[in-house]
């Protein structure tokens, strides 16, 4: 996740946080996501 870039990584939060009955992959997906915008901001970049 960390090679995305700001805009592609709030691109897929976005859609993670629309998206309903999602599979457990789609899910870790997400969960991955989220982990890395936090990652992000944790370094002063909010990118999500």
């Amino acid at each position: 996740m960390s090679q995305l870039s700001d805009k592609e990584l709030r691109k897929r939060h976005a859609e993670c946080r629309m998206s309903v009955n999602l599979s457990a992959p789609e899910i870790q997906v997400c969960n991955n996501i989220q982990r890395e915008c936090q990652r992000r901001a944790q370094q002063g970049n909010y990118a999500c």
